[in-house]
């Protein structure tokens, strides 16, 4: 979340940094903080958003003993496709267990396809690349 408000906040940077400690030191979601930020703080959530940046999903990959297959979209603009992702990929190569990622280009966050450079990929059916990839995987996995 850090890294997310930092890309597209910038001013906004150093008080979630601020905000994001707190909550991890106490459990509790500070008072003061910039209006802007409210809506991502809000008060009543300091116990799960403790639990949520204590989360480590590449630790949790790497522990998780069953096939897993890691889809990500190209053209999302939540997550910045190597810098976060890649420890998930790491991660995936320190199990056992089979594990596959794929970035599809040209997909969004919510696996939709992007048309253009203003399109969020928020509507739409699921991309035909991600569907095409995850029912082979299914296949490939499930033996059917």
């Amino acid at each position: 979340m850090r890294a997310q408000i930092a890309r597209t906040a910038p001013t906004l940077a150093a008080d979630a940094d601020r905000i994001v400690t707190a909550i991890l030191d106490s459990g509790r979601v500070p008072a003061d903080m910039p209006a802007e930020l409210r809506p991502v703080f809000p008060a009543y959530a300091g116990p799960f958003l403790r639990d949520l940046f204590a989360f480590d999903p590449a630790a949790a990959l790497a522990r998780l003993d069953t096939p897993c297959l890691l889809i990500h979209g190209g053209a999302d603009s939540l997550i910045v496709p190597f810098a976060d992702i890649q420890p998930l990929i790491d991660g995936l190569g320190k199990r056992n267990a089979t594990g596959e990622a794929l970035v599809v280009p040209a997909v969004s966050h919510n696996l939709k396809t992007v048309y253009n450079g203003t399109d969020p990929g928020y509507i739409g059916a699921l991309a035909p690349a991600v569907g095409d990839k995850l029912a082979q995987w299914l296949g490939d996995v499930l033996g059917a």
